[in-house]
């Protein structure tokens, strides 16, 4: 019924992208900004639609995220660990 749809939707988490489409490989960046843009609780998405097409950009230029936390010490974390 609807109603169980809407219960669903509002008290299950979903499937990640990789469980739905497990004939297809789905890389983990993109799972990432998938599961980040579901979350159940406004505060643990994306901010903006801005800050969601940052991480799709850098995703598709290098196959990163960098919007976990805020941008410059994200980048710093991995600038160093690359650098190592």
């Amino acid at each position: 019924t609807a109603q169980e749809v809407a219960d669903n939707l509002l008290n299950k988490d979903l499937p990640s992208p990789r469980d739905v489409s497990s004939s297809r490989y789905v890389p983990s960046a993109l799972e990432g900004i998938c599961l980040r843009a579901l979350k159940k609780d406004s505060r643990d998405r994306y901010p903006s639609v801005q800050a969601m097409l940052d991480d799709l950009k850098s995703y598709q230029l290098s196959g990163t995220v960098l919007g976990w936390g805020n941008g410059l010490s994200n980048f710093l974390v991995k600038y160093f660990a690359a650098t190592r």
